[in-house]
């Protein structure tokens, strides 16, 4: 819970999110209309809501590798740290979604980072009223703080005495009370 389905990112959130991440304004507009043209492209090939996995979009070779893993001063983290794909969220938890994110889908001030950054640290945990206290007129939606998830990212590797090999990464959604995978990626930089 509290990372965007990348299905249900609009161009504007593209761009938005892509410039947060480093990118040139003119560059991060090009890159946000090429990822909007390219789901279209998938929708209408697969008759899909729109790119089936997050390794479908993170291969894409127009995304620079640096804006998909992250890990420089510039990019610390990457969108396959992000987005996820089949949850068909757009709601934040004030407790874990990453500010990158929060000011990529809402209208956010300095303030607003600020008492978020207190609220977090003071540890005290983030109750529905606050979270909805904090969202009021940012554009964001605030995910049911006390309820269970409705999403998480499970990553599985093969274990003994020392876990081998890459990570499978799956998300799963709850759908009626049950958790089901909606996308799986190995992760070979987990080695």
């Amino acid at each position: 819970s509290g990372l965007p389905d990348a299905n249900d990112l609009t161009a504007q959130e593209w761009e938005r999110l892509y410039a947060l991440l480093g990118t040139a304004p003119e560059r991060a507009r090009e890159l946000a209309l090429l990822t909007m043209e390219f789901k279209n492209r998938v929708m209408d090939a697969r008759g899909t809501a729109g790119f089936s996995s997050m390794r479908e979009l993170l291969d894409w070779n127009e995304i620079p590798r640096t804006l998909v893993r992250g890990g420089t001063t510039q990019v610390p983290v990457g969108l396959q740290d992000l987005l996820v794909v089949g949850t068909k969220n757009r709601k934040v938890r004030l407790d874990t979604t990453p500010p990158v994110l929060l000011r990529t889908l809402g209208n956010l001030t300095d303030e607003h980072l600020q008492r978020l950054t207190a609220m977090r640290r003071s540890g005290t945990p983030i109750t529905a009223a606050l979270a909805q206290q904090w969202t009021a007129g940012t554009g964001l939606i605030a995910a049911d703080m006390a309820g269970p998830p409705t999403a998480v990212i499970a990553r599985l590797r093969l274990g003994g005495a020392r876990p081998t090999g890459a990570a499978l990464v799956a998300t799963l959604v709850q759908q009626g009370g049950k958790f089901s995978v909606v996308d799986s990626v190995v992760d070979v930089s987990a080695r």
